[in-house]
Formats: C-alpha cells, sequence, structure tokens
C-alpha cells in the first residue's frame, strides 16, 4: 500500500456544500472524492496545457517571420557604408 500524507484545505462554504452533495450521491468519503478530483485534473491538465503551450510558441515563432520579414530590408546589412563627416 503506498503511503498517504494528510493535508488541510480551505474551501469556499458553497464549493464545499457541492462537494458533500456530489460525494454522497456516488456515495464515496471525502478522501476518495478528492483523490479522484485531484487525479482527474493532474491527469487532464498536462496535455491541454502542452498544447496550449505548443501553439502559443507557433503562433510566436510565425509572428517573429512576418514581423522579420518586414524589418529585414532595414536591416544594417543593407545601409550603405557610414562615411564620418569631415
Amino acid at each position: 500500500m503506498q503511503h498517504s500524507i494528510k493535508t488541510a484545505v480551505s474551501l469556499p462554504e458553497d464549493l464545499m456544500k457541492r462537494v458533500e452533495k456530489l460525494r454522497a450521491s456516488v456515495g464515496i468519503n471525502r478522501s476518495q472524492f478528492f483523490l479522484k478530483a485531484l487525479q482527474t485534473y493532474i491527469d487532464e491538465f498536462p496535455e491541454s496545457g502542452e498544447k496550449k503551450v505548443a501553439s502559443l510558441y507557433k503562433q510566436i515563432q510565425e509572428t517573429d517571420k512576418k514581423i522579420l520579414g518586414q524589418f529585414g530590408q532595414h536591416s544594417y546589412k543593407n545601409l550603405p557604408p557610414y562615411r564620418e563627416e569631415e
């Protein structure tokens, strides 16, 4: 059996009432309810989070390419040689 750690969490009263109603209708105790809820959240979060991050980076990359294309013609490589005025 895996070692368990007890923890105390403060929840808003209205949320706790919803938890109690739902867990009672399912027929599980609080520990089982919160364990299942956390497992579900953790199992689903990374995948959706990684997809959002990947999508965001793709958008940034596309924006960078557009900006580079717009300002590439103004690059220092395209400027005439610098000459000091006498």
